[in-house]
C-alpha cells in the first residue's frame, strides 16, 4: 500500500527513492495507518512499535543452536561466539561470511510479540580486506 501510493503521488519515483523513502518514513506512516485502517490485531500492535524495555542475553538457545557473546565466552576454555554463514554460490567460498556474536537482543511489541536480534562483527576473511561496516 505505501509503495503503492508513493508511485501515484511521484509517478517517475526510482526503485532506490522508492527505498530511501521506506528507510525514512514507513514507520511514521505505518504507526498512523494501522490502528485506524487494519483489522488484524497483530499489525496494530506492531504499529505502536517495539516497548522501550529490552532484554539482554549473554548466550542464547535456539532451534538446538546455542549461541554465546564474545564477552560471554572470554574466560572460558571453550567459546562458540563464532558463527560462518554461507553464501549463495556453495562451490565457492569467497561468498561466505565470518562474523562474532556480540549482542543479543529481544524486543517486545505490546506485552505478547518478541523478536530476537543477533548483533555481530562481521570480518572478510579474503587477504589485504579489512573488516565490513554495516
Amino acid at each position: 500500500m505505501y509503495v503503492s501510493e508513493l508511485r501515484s503521488k511521484h509517478m517517475n519515483i526510482t526503485r532506490s527513492a522508492i527505498d530511501e523513502h521506506l528507510e525514512k518514513h514507513f514507520s511514521s506512516w505505518f504507526q498512523q495507518f494501522a490502528p485506524s485502517c487494519i483489522q488484524d490485531t497483530t499489525l496494530q500492535i506492531l504499529s505502536y512499535g517495539p516497548s522501550r524495555l529490552c532484554t539482554v542475553y549473554h548466550s542464547y538457545l535456539v532451534n538446538g543452536y546455542k549461541f554465546q557473546t564474545v564477552s560471554h565466552g572470554s574466560n572460558k576454555d571453550m567459546r562458540s561466539s563464532g558463527v560462518c554463514v554461507s553464501g549463495t554460490n556453495y562451490a565457492q567460498c569467497d561468498n561466505d561470511f565470518y562474523g562474532q556474536l556480540e549482542e543479543v537482543i529481544q524486543i517486545e511489541y505490546g506485552g505478547f510479540l518478541r523478536t530476537v536480534l543477533f548483533m555481530y562483527q562481521w570480518f572478510d576473511p579474503t587477504i589485504n580486506v579489512e573488516t565490513r561496516v554495516h
